[in-house]
């Protein structure tokens, strides 16, 4: 049971025929376009003393922004659009399986790779794009050309390992979380899951920094290397 807990998706007449990541997925989307809308249908100039979706998007979007001014300057903003959709999306993924019968699509390795693949094209798009191809394909190659049949393959093969590490480092954490948060949940069903919820925000909220943080060096090293 704690191997294969309830989730109640699998319940309904239908659902159970699609993949639990695409659900969970879809519903994460869902909740972020429906949040997405209440917060900026009560926006105003004068912020709210509580929290409520508003607040929250306040707080996330001020937080990249200063995440991405810190690494690459004003000109960092341009790249909000990218970094702050990744870790809104992956936060409330990895909240939803805080939540009983619930299930983080983080938890699949084939949402973690759909991100870090997206991730991976855009900074060489970004990068290509800044330095222009030959350039951006030469710092590569290594400080001298004679090191260039060694430099590029291994180069090469540390960019692809990036969509690797990436998607790993998510799954990993976040199903590893959930399991222990199951297990306690169901030996131990009062109080001590309470501990173990802590700790199961704590790791939602770090993850999500850490991906995001990863894909925003990502990109820093793509436009700002210099061409040897």
């Amino acid at each position: 049971m704690i191997e294969h807990p309830i989730i109640f998706t699998n319940l309904i007449p239908g659902l159970n025929k699609i993949p639990e990541h695409i659900m969970w997925t879809i519903i994460a989307d869902i909740i972020i376009i429906f949040s997405v809308l209440t917060a900026v249908k009560k926006l105003r100039l004068i912020p709210y003393e509580k929290l409520n979706w508003t607040t929250f998007y306040e707080l996330i979007t001020e937080f990249v922004e200063n995440l991405l001014k810190e690494s690459l300057g004003e000109k960092g903003r341009q790249y909000i659009y990218l970094i702050g959709t990744l870790f809104v999306f992956i936060l409330i993924a990895n909240f939803l399986g805080l939540i009983p019968g619930f299930y983080p699509a983080t938890e699949n390795v084939n949402t973690n790779f759909a991100m870090s693949i997206t991730v991976f094209i855009i900074y060489n798009f970004y990068g290509i794009q800044k330095q222009g191809i030959v350039n951006y394909l030469k710092h590569m190659m290594g400080p001298f050309p004679i090191l260039a049949p060694l430099m590029f393959p291994i180069e090469l093969v540390s960019h692809f390992a990036r969509i690797l590490s990436l998607a790993i480092r998510l799954f990993g954490n976040i199903y590893g979380d959930h399991k222990v948060l199951l297990v306690f949940l169901y030996l131990v069903p009062i109080l001590i899951p309470a501990v173990f919820y802590g700790m199961g925000i704590f790791v939602a909220i770090l993850q999500t920094y850490v991906f995001t943080l990863l894909s925003l060096v990502y990109i820093q090293l793509a436009v700002e290397e210099e061409s040897h």
